[in-house]
Protein backbone atom coordinates (compact mmCIF):
# COMPACT_ATOMS: atom_id res chain seq x y z
CA UNK A 1 0.00 0.00 0.00
CA UNK A 2 3.07 2.39 0.95
CA UNK A 3 4.16 1.85 -2.97
CA UNK A 4 0.87 3.12 -4.16
CA UNK A 5 1.04 6.76 -2.02
CA UNK A 6 4.78 6.69 -3.39
CA UNK A 7 3.58 6.49 -6.93
CA UNK A 8 0.79 9.04 -6.40
CA UNK A 9 2.99 11.32 -4.64
CA UNK A 10 5.60 11.32 -7.98
CA UNK A 11 2.85 11.53 -10.18
CA UNK A 12 2.05 14.60 -8.55
CA UNK A 13 4.99 15.88 -8.25
CA UNK A 14 6.01 15.20 -12.25
CA UNK A 15 3.37 18.18 -12.97
CA UNK A 16 4.50 20.45 -10.43
CA UNK A 17 8.12 20.45 -11.74
CA UNK A 18 6.92 21.42 -15.31
CA UNK A 19 4.73 23.68 -13.33
CA UNK A 20 7.61 25.46 -11.11
CA UNK A 21 9.47 26.05 -14.52
CA UNK A 22 6.76 27.50 -16.30
CA UNK A 23 6.25 30.03 -13.57
CA UNK A 24 10.25 30.81 -13.05
CA UNK A 25 10.21 31.44 -17.32
CA UNK A 26 7.26 33.43 -16.62
CA UNK A 27 9.41 35.76 -13.75
CA UNK A 28 12.03 36.10 -15.54
CA UNK A 29 10.18 37.06 -18.70
CA UNK A 30 8.30 39.61 -16.56
CA UNK A 31 11.89 40.75 -15.44
CA UNK A 32 13.03 40.85 -19.01
CA UNK A 33 9.84 43.54 -19.72
CA UNK A 34 10.27 45.19 -17.14
CA UNK A 35 11.25 49.28 -18.48
CA UNK A 36 13.47 50.15 -16.16
CA UNK A 37 15.70 46.88 -17.07
CA UNK A 38 19.08 47.79 -18.54
CA UNK A 39 20.85 46.10 -20.88
CA UNK A 40 23.22 43.94 -19.10
CA UNK A 41 20.34 42.49 -16.66
CA UNK A 42 18.24 42.10 -20.07
CA UNK A 43 20.31 40.07 -21.12
CA UNK A 44 20.37 37.71 -18.25
CA UNK A 45 17.17 37.77 -17.83
CA UNK A 46 16.71 36.59 -21.75
CA UNK A 47 18.81 33.28 -20.71
CA UNK A 48 17.49 32.84 -17.40
CA UNK A 49 14.02 32.69 -19.13
CA UNK A 50 15.51 30.05 -21.92
CA UNK A 51 16.84 27.80 -19.69
CA UNK A 52 13.62 27.27 -17.57
CA UNK A 53 11.61 27.71 -20.63
CA UNK A 54 13.87 24.37 -22.17
CA UNK A 55 13.78 22.68 -18.64
CA UNK A 56 10.15 23.11 -18.75
CA UNK A 57 10.06 21.35 -22.21
CA UNK A 58 12.84 18.42 -20.94
CA UNK A 59 10.56 17.46 -18.29
CA UNK A 60 7.52 17.64 -20.06
CA UNK A 61 9.08 15.34 -22.80
CA UNK A 62 10.28 13.35 -20.34
CA UNK A 63 7.21 12.92 -17.94
CA UNK A 64 5.27 11.53 -21.09
CA UNK A 65 6.53 8.41 -21.88
CA UNK A 66 6.43 7.40 -18.13
CA UNK A 67 3.54 8.51 -16.61
CA UNK A 68 0.18 7.42 -18.88
CA UNK A 69 -1.70 9.78 -16.42
CA UNK A 70 0.53 12.92 -17.20
CA UNK A 71 -1.03 15.70 -18.86
CA UNK A 72 1.38 17.99 -21.34
CA UNK A 73 1.31 21.11 -19.98
CA UNK A 74 3.78 22.66 -22.27
CA UNK A 75 1.69 21.38 -25.24
CA UNK A 76 -1.60 22.50 -23.20
CA UNK A 77 -0.14 25.73 -23.67
CA UNK A 78 0.46 25.64 -27.47
CA UNK A 79 4.09 26.73 -27.66
CA UNK A 80 5.96 27.71 -24.84
CA UNK A 81 8.44 30.00 -25.88
CA UNK A 82 5.30 31.60 -28.33
CA UNK A 83 3.61 32.02 -24.99
CA UNK A 84 6.69 34.03 -23.30
CA UNK A 85 7.86 36.07 -25.75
Amino acid sequence: MRWAEELLLVEHEMEWTTRYFIHRARLWKDRFDDQETGLGPKAYAARQKAQWQQLAGEADRLFLPVNPDYISLVTQIEDLSDMLD
